[in-house]
């Protein structure tokens, strides 16, 4: 479940989608590099080399399909994916994005979901797996239930189908557990199985003590409110009541696109 943070430019003239995307992204684990125009783009990307780009298409002095034709002549940048995004779907635009070997083409708003399959899908050559389930870094207190001794534990992140949880001493992997989860008002209780444990090797490891345990035979009903707690998690206090908003959960009462 835990993985080494992935760096992620992100390029748009708009500070508010830039705001809230940078919290939701790092939310999802990533570490993020603003920028404001190709050209700062381009300048920053002859010091660091990202994991990902995310680019608009129309941000001032240098167009979003003019930095990447840019990029494809320099060897190694050639190789870093980029997802384009945009305010409106221009077919024009979409071909000649494909046609440059762009990852993905996402408009705005941009859903939770859309942009977790795009970035799982640039990524996972990278990965050398694809993230089936949105990720969200928490530290929530849950009860955790193993062999009939209930204990309470925080949390290091959390996923529809899954969760890390800290313990200084974890259980072995294949060890059987009961998780129970404060969900948004209502707790969630599901069966899960140790698949990774950390146990301290003195502050070596950024991931701390503990051990990630998948969740299974969760009936439809929990899975959903789990589904919906994480994207809750991810997109809290990343929404403005009024005005431009960038990122939105789902279709349904998405803000207008700018």
């Amino acid at each position: 479940m835990p993985f080494s943070q992935k760096i992620i430019m992100l390029v748009d003239d708009s500070e508010s989608f830039v705001m809230y995307t940078s919290i939701l992204l790092r939310r999802m684990g990533f570490h993020i590099i603003p920028a404001e125009d190709g050209v700062q783009a381009l300048k920053l990307l002859n010091i660091i080399t990202p994991d990902l780009i995310i680019l608009d298409v129309k941000i001032p002095r240098m167009g979003g399909l003019e930095v990447v034709r840019d990029l494809k002549k320099h060897k190694k940048l050639s190789k870093v994916p980029v997802l384009m995004v945009s305010g409106l779907v221009e077919e024009e635009e979409m071909q000649e994005a494909r046609e440059l070997g762009c990852a993905g083409y996402l408009t705005k708003p941009v859903a939770v979901r859309d942009l977790h399959d795009a970035l799982q899908d640039a990524l996972q050559g990278q990965l050398g797996w694809k993230r089936r389930y949105i990720r969200a870094n928490t530290n929530i207190r849950v009860t955790l239930t193993s062999d009939g001794a209930e204990e309470e534990l925080f949390t290091e992140s959390i996923s529809e189908g899954g969760i890390y949880i800290r313990k200084q001493n974890p259980f072995p992997v294949g060890s059987k557990v009961r998780v129970r989860i404060p969900a948004g008002g209502s707790d969630v209780s599901v069966k899960g199985n140790v698949i990774y444990n950390k146990k301290v090797y003195g502050g070596v490891f950024k991931v701390p003590p503990g051990m990630a345990i998948e969740f299974r035979d969760v009936p439809p009903e929990d899975a959903r409110t789990l589904s919906g707690f994480v994207s809750g998690i991810l997109t809290r206090d990343i929404l403005e009541s009024q005005g431009e908003a960038a990122i939105c959960d789902g279709g349904a009462g998405r803000p207008p696109a700018s």
